[in-house]
């Protein structure tokens, strides 16, 4: 299961999960991008691709997802991949004449960060977990550098992917005992297109 899968990172794990003879299930927002994915997946692993299209932090979408794979014999790999880049220098942010302006701002912009970078990827996860502890299977969560070092510009972003990882750190080792294992990636800045 590769949530995050029409373009980017996610496309690219998903076309080499099909090269290996994978059977997927992706999910991703854009479905016309989505469908050219699961599309080159089925051609290149023999295999039918299931596709699941929504905003994975609405939880229609997060218990679509579930369901779908409910229908597979088991999950092996749930790869969290989506995310949002936020780069906006916080002095653009807060240096406005008027200060409850800012905090609107301020407030939708990180209300959106969290929502896909932080919350979408727990929940995911934890929706999961039954079928990944019947299978023994693994989460692999696509963070970010910036989860470990901060950069200008990029503090409401840092904020959210160091979040998660502080969360998957610890959820590895309450899941251990399921035998459910947690990857974490912490990718540089990456060509998305």
């Amino acid at each position: 299961v590769i949530v995050g899968a029409s373009s980017g990172i996610g496309r690219s794990l998903a076309l080499e999960y099909a090269r290996q003879g994978a059977t997927l299930l992706l999910c991703a927002r854009r479905s016309d991008l989505l469908s050219q994915v699961s599309a080159e997946c089925t051609r290149l692993s023999g295999h039918p691709t299931a596709a699941v299209t929504g905003d994975i932090t609405e939880r229609a979408t997060q218990l679509s997802l579930r369901d779908a794979a409910a229908e597979f014999p088991h999950v092996d790999y749930l790869v969290l991949n989506a995310g949002a880049i936020t780069v906006r220098p916080l002095t653009e942010l807060w240096m406005t004449p008027d200060a409850r302006s800012s905090a609107d701002t301020v407030d939708e912009v990180l209300g959106r960060a969290l929502a896909i970078n932080t919350c979408a990827p727990i929940l995911v996860a934890g929706l999961f977990l039954p079928l990944l502890a019947q299978s023994r299977g693994n989460v692999v969560v696509v963070a970010s550098v910036a989860s470990l070092v901060a950069a200008p510009t990029r503090s409401l972003y840092s904020a959210a992917k160091h979040a998660v990882e502080g969360y998957f750190s610890a959820f590895r080792m309450e899941v251990k005992h399921l035998g459910v294992d947690v990857t974490m990636v912490y990718p540089g800045t990456v060509d998305t297109t």
